[in-house]
């Protein structure tokens, strides 16, 4: 059960750690603001959760 519970915790970490970095680029694509020191840490955010959330979503499901 532990097990389960720590997979889906894990997972809504990264699914948010993604969707704020989503969020930001997204905000200042809407303003015009094409400032690197802006986008590379926000492109961060959005993308180092993708192999976490591949790896989650591959693995078998934890036996009860």
């Amino acid at each position: 059960m532990r097990e389960r519970f720590a997979a889906w915790q894990d997972m809504v970490s990264l699914v948010l750690t993604l969707t704020s970095g989503l969020m930001a680029i997204g905000f200042q694509t809407l303003r015009g603001d094409f400032s690197l020191a802006w986008w590379i840490p926000n492109l961060y955010l959005m993308l180092f959760p993708v192999p976490g959330i591949v790896y989650l979503t591959r693995r078998p499901a934890p036996q009860s």
